[in-house]
């Protein structure tokens, strides 16, 4: 005897359907047990070394780069692949879930809203004052009020600190440019009396320019300490995954491997300072 099925409407298909796509685009965070996608890590960076950087046959490496890796083999978790995007676009593919982690940033509020964020910071760094040599003794660095003697440069879009954007806000002479790098040349030329960099990125560029004889970096004062993060998609990736990765990631600064990694990029008791 012939069984004869009632009629599949074209409502029931259509849900069916968009069951099934919906199905596709859950997190992928959800098929691993482990709390990031089965794949392993899709991470996404910039390129400003010594903190990352690209070679030419296109390798991520620098010292956040070193770090994560490190970090990452400790704790058996495989990475899928690292690649260099412009900052803001590397932000836009996080929100999405299509990378999974974006370094190497700062801490915002905001950006504590859309994204997981360790406790722990891949590396701490400062903000300094850079001058030219020859000019060192007639623009003297001591306090934040010398820096309104002559013209200051700054990088447009950066955060150097609540209260240091404060005091920028009411300098009389403030320049902004795209990069450090224009900054540096600015400085060289006389353009700009002061120039603010991150330490260990300033002192690459400066040597990467052929500035080391020119260019010096004013001591031993500094504007303000500034933390560099890993932060992670809420999408693929677990706050269970992030929270044991902060662990980790405390545990190996507490290695020689760690200080080696810091001072081969910042000199010398770096951390200390």
């Amino acid at each position: 005897m012939a069984v004869i099925l009632p009629p599949v409407s074209l409502l029931t298909v259509t849900l069916l359907t968009v069951l099934v796509l919906l199905a596709g685009l859950a997190p992928a965070a959800a098929e691993s047990a482990g709390g990031f996608p089965p794949i392993g890590l899709r991470l996404g960076t910039d390129i400003w070394p010594p903190y990352e950087d690209e070679t030419e046959d296109g390798e991520v490496v620098g010292l956040s780069s070193q770090i994560i890796r490190a970090v990452l083999a400790d704790m058996a978790v495989p990475v899928a692949g690292i690649k260099t995007y412009p900052w803001a676009r590397g932000l836009h593919l996080l929100e999405r879930g299509r990378i999974d982690g974006l370094f190497s940033g700062i801490r915002t509020a905001e950006r504590a809203q859309r994204f997981l964020y360790p406790t722990e910071a891949l590396v701490r760094s400062f903000w300094v004052v850079v001058v030219r040599r020859a000019d060192a003794a007639r623009f003297p660095f001591t306090t934040w009020d010398d820096l309104r003697r002559g013209h200051l440069g700054v990088v447009r879009g950066y955060s150097y600190g609540a209260a240091f954007d404060a005091f920028l806000e009411t300098h009389p002479n403030l320049q902004r440019a795209d990069d450090l790098t224009q900054n540096l040349r600015k400085l060289d030329g006389g353009r700009v009396d002061y120039v603010v960099a991150d330490l260990m990125h300033g002192r690459h560029l400066i040597h990467q320019l052929g500035l080391d004889g020119r260019l010096v970096i004013a001591g031993p004062r500094h504007i303000a300490p500034t933390h560099y993060y890993v932060f992670f998609s809420p999408a693929t990736v677990t706050r269970d995954f992030v929270d044991r990765f902060n662990a980790a990631l405390g545990r190996f600064k507490a290695t020689p491997r760690y200080r080696a990694l810091v001072e081969a990029a910042a000199g010398p008791g770096a951390l200390a300072r």
